[in-house]
């Protein structure tokens, strides 16, 4: 039976030590620490996911897909689209990348796919921030496996490529399993 003014203590945030940058600390459940110094409580102190990483981290996260404002009642019957799986390849003679994608197997139960949008994402050694994806192109259904030719890259650079379908009510399905490659430099001789 717990004391009166003893709160039930949480085992989660219980003691636990949240650490920053050269200062830490420590959760002690509403108690105050010390006797003559500032007094600091810290009762739960939740993880800094906006916090800058010494390096960047690449990819950076994918972007957030719109919803549509209204649904048709018919659209209530069908799943969003799937998620796609890329692959790519290199085009040497135009110093390009082929992307294609397809389903490992077709869900009869989703939406009719209207479009597939592509991102791309140029890894940036000398950035200090992650660049964000860019919409590099929207492409009308074609039946799968579907594939397009990108060119124009920056030799040398790493890119990472996205793709996601969008249905014939406006609901994107889910982001494929980003896919990197390095773009080398054509030997010209």
């Amino acid at each position: 039976m717990p004391s009166p003014g003893l709160r039930p203590v949480n085992p989660q945030t219980a003691g636990m030590a949240v650490r920053m940058p050269q200062t830490a600390y420590v959760v002690n459940n509403g108690l105050t620490l010390g006797s003559g110094a500032p007094q600091l409580t810290v009762h739960h102190r939740p993880p800094q996911v906006h916090a800058e990483p010494p390096r960047p981290v690449h990819p950076a996260p994918l972007p957030e897909a719109p919803q549509p404002a209204r649904l048709p009642p018919e659209a209530a019957n069908t799943s969003l689209p799937q998620k796609p799986q890329l692959k790519l390849a290199r085009v040497q003679s135009q110093n390009g990348i082929v992307l294609s994608w397809s389903v490992m197997e077709v869900d009869r139960s989703c939406a009719a796919v209207d479009s597939y949008h592509l991102y791309a994402y140029h890894e940036d050694p000398s950035a200090t921030m992650p660049s964000q994806w860019k919409k590099i192109g929207e492409v009308k259904a074609l039946p799968l496996p579907m594939a397009c030719t990108l060119t124009q890259f920056v030799s040398g650079s790493k890119y990472y490529f996205a793709v996601r379908a969008k249905d014939i009510y406006g609901r994107f399905g889910p982001f494929c399993d980003p896919q990197s490659t390095d773009v080398i430099s054509s030997q010209s001789s």
